[in-house]
This record gives C-alpha cells, structure tokens and sequence, in this order.
C-alpha cells in the first residue's frame, strides 16, 4: 500500500502538465549527469596528481641518493688518498725527528691537504688531529679549535669508539 502511494505522489509532483514541473524535471535530468561528471573527473584528476606526486617524491629520493652516494664515495677515496699520502705518515707516525724534517714533511703534508681542499667543491675544511695536539688542516676559514674541547666532542668519542672505522 505504501509503495502505491509513494508512486502517486512521485507520478503527480512529475506529471507533466504544467510548466514547473516540466522544467524541474528538465533540470534534475541535466543536472545529474553534470554532477556525476564532475565527480568522476575530480577523483581520475585526484588520483592522477596523487600518482605523479609520488613518482616525483620517489625520483627525488632516489637522485638524492645516489648523489650522497657519489658524495661519500668521493669522500672515503679522499679519505684514503690522505691515509696514504707518505709525508702526513710521516709527519704524524715520527715524533722524535729534527725540527727542520719535521717542518718539510709538515708543509708537504699541508701543501696536499690544500690541494685537495681547492680541487673539490664540496670540501670546505681537513682537519687531520693527532694526538700530541699538532693538526695540519687547511680550509676557507679559521677556527679556533680547543684539543681537549675537541675530544670531549660526542662526534669525537663516536669516532674513537669505532677505533678507526668509518663512519657517517
């Protein structure tokens, strides 16, 4: 019984015999469709940027990668080229030489930390410690470098913990 009277009612508010409701049911007719539409095109649009947004965060990621790779590969081959430069081996491993070969071997080994700090952009100081307080470096700028202050660093104690491993 409901559903006859249910379909009267809808039957008479769209019967089409006058003017309002001829043009209300012209609207609601050209309306869903729009609406639908725009729906479908928002949520194809929505999940097409969402798409690109994370192959573009993704190709990010991995370009970054690779150039820290490349970065830290360049900086252990450095680090390398400096552990077997022979006048810093020298200069840091022979404490009981005359002052004048200990200045040769100093200056060399600094005229090669200098060298390497100008030829690669992305190294802005060397700073190479040993432990009777002598630290041949070179770099852009001067700092004030306190050797206690500096071993009680916990990048120091890190470091010295991985008892000349590397690490990053």
């Amino acid at each position: 019984m409901k559903i006859k009277e249910l379909f009267s009612k809808v039957t008479k508010i769209f019967s089409f015999k006058t003017i309002r409701s001829k043009l209300l049911t012209a609207f609601i007719l050209t309306i869903i469709p729009v609406i639908l539409l725009g729906t479908v095109s928002f949520n194809i649009a929505k999940n097409a940027l969402f798409e690109k947004s994370q192959m573009s965060m993704v190709d990010t990621m991995t370009q970054t990668t690779n150039y820290l790779d490349l970065m830290f590969s360049n900086i252990n081959s450095i680090s390398l080229q400096l552990l077997s430069n022979k006048d810093l081996q020298n200069y840091i491993s022979v404490s009981s030489l005359d002052m004048q070969q200990k200045l040769t071997y100093r200056s060399n080994a600094v005229a090669d930390i200098n060298s390497i700090s100008f030829n690669y952009d992305f190294i802005s100081e060397i700073n190479i410690i040993s432990e009777e307080n002598s630290i041949p470096s070179a770099s852009y700028y001067f700092s004030d470098l306190d050797y206690q202050e500096f071993l009680n660093d916990s990048l120091t104690q890190a470091i010295t913990a991985k008892n000349g491993q590397l690490l990053y």
